[in-house]
Parts: structure tokens; sequence; C-alpha cells
């Protein structure tokens, strides 16, 4: 068995379609087609990076944030789906100044500037040691989301296929509990 773990592409449902594609993991920003089954795994919640010298306090006011220069991690077609599609419910838009392919690479690019980084909460963790940065409480509507597992209706009753969904889900099951 051979697991290959792809970055995300604009076509990856046509990919799922013809079997190129077995398991989607990712954030639930309402794209996922409905012809294919899916399962949330885990709950995460939306923070800001921002670097250490140019912000203060702990959250951002949505005007403050509508006002900063973003960093944005391309997500699915040049945009970082889920805060675009919940400022978006508002007729709201940010500023984007750089659009990447990493969260590492927008993490990076924070520190010493006046940029903004939209990130789920798990990987800016990762970051938290890094006395150059400062994460955040992001504004509302940018609050929480839902990781999905999605797949293709014919690997429903496959063996193979849901003991993998099993492993998923007990993997998630361990990141669920781990709270920060």
């Amino acid at each position: 068995m051979l697991f290959a773990l792809l970055p995300w592409r604009d076509e990856v449902f046509d990919a799922m379609d013809r079997g190129r594609i077995d398991l989607m993991l990712l954030g639930d920003d309402g794209l996922v087609p409905p012809r294919f089954p899916r399962q949330v795994i885990f709950e995460e919640k939306i923070v800001c990076v921002v670097s250490k010298d140019n912000h203060r306090g702990n959250k951002l006011t949505l005007q403050q944030y509508l006002d900063g220069l973003h960093v944005v991690v391309d997500t699915f077609g040049a945009r970082q789906s889920i805060p675009d599609q919940r400022l978006a419910t508002s007729q709201q838009k940010r500023r984007i100044a750089f659009i990447v392919p990493f969260h590492n690479v927008a993490m990076n690019m924070v520190a010493g500037t006046n940029l903004i980084a939209t990130m789920p909460k798990r990987m800016a963790m990762d970051y938290a040691q890094n006395p150059k940065l400062k994460i955040m409480k992001a504004p509302k509507p940018l609050d929480a989301f839902s990781y999905l597992m999605a797949w293709h209706p014919r690997m429903d009753s496959d063996a193979a296929h849901i003991w993998l969904r099993q492993t998923v889900v007990k993997v998630a099951g361990v990141i669920k509990k781990t709270t920060f």
C-alpha cells in the first residue's frame, strides 16, 4: 500500500471522480460537491498570526483585520477559501499583499512586518515559541471550522478504504483531545 500526500489542486474533485485520489482531508469550505460522502473528523479554531512588534492586545477587531495587509495561503483557486468565504457573506474583503503555497511560508513572512496570517490554530501553535510572532484570536466571523474527510461513493464498501477511514477517525480522536 502506498500513501502519497498531495498538495491541494483546483482539479481535485475531477481527480477523485477519475480514481486518482482515494481520500481527501480538508477544511470544510462548502466546496465539496454533494456527490462525495464526507465525515467531520474534528473542529478547529481560526487564529491570526502577527509580528510581536507590530500588534498590541490578544485579539484583532474586525476593522483592524480588514485594514491590515494579509499573507494568504492558496488553499483553493488562489485564495484561502474559509476566511474569504466568511468575509464575503457580509460583503467584506481583506487586503491581500501576498499569496503563498504553504502555511509555513506565510508564518515565516509575518515576523518583523505588518502582515497578518490567518491560520488553523493547531498549525499556528507550531510557531508559538517563536519570540518574533504573536498568535491572536481572530475576529468574528472567523471563529471555527470543521476538518473533513471526503471520498468517492465507489469506495464506500471497499475494505481497505473502510480501514483507512477508521484509522483517520482514530487519529483525529487524538487530535480532538489536543487542546491549546
